[in-house]
């Protein structure tokens, strides 16, 4: 899209940002709206899916046997053996 596509020194950031903004000002605005919510809303649905998915393997892990075997480990102050199961 060319927002943050350019380098410009130092001294002339105030001026380009400026350009930039004014640019973007005439712009539309329902297309930028939808960018950036289509840009959002995929963020958010990889976040959550990504949030169901560790929860399902935690809940996973805490079922199996491997974790009773490593809390009974920890408890009795010995190396756990698990099995992967």
């Amino acid at each position: 899209m060319g927002m943050v596509g350019r380098v410009c020194p130092a001294g002339k950031f105030e001026d380009e940002t400026s350009k930039l903004a004014e640019q973007m000002a005439v712009g539309p605005p329902l297309t930028y709206r939808d960018v950036k919510r289509t840009l959002i809303g995929d963020a958010l649905r990889d976040l959550e899916r990504s949030i169901d998915e560790e929860n399902r393997l935690q809940v996973h892990c805490f079922l199996s046997e491997d974790c009773a075997e490593g809390f009974g480990a920890f408890l009795e102050k010995r190396a756990p053996n698990f099995r992967g199961h």
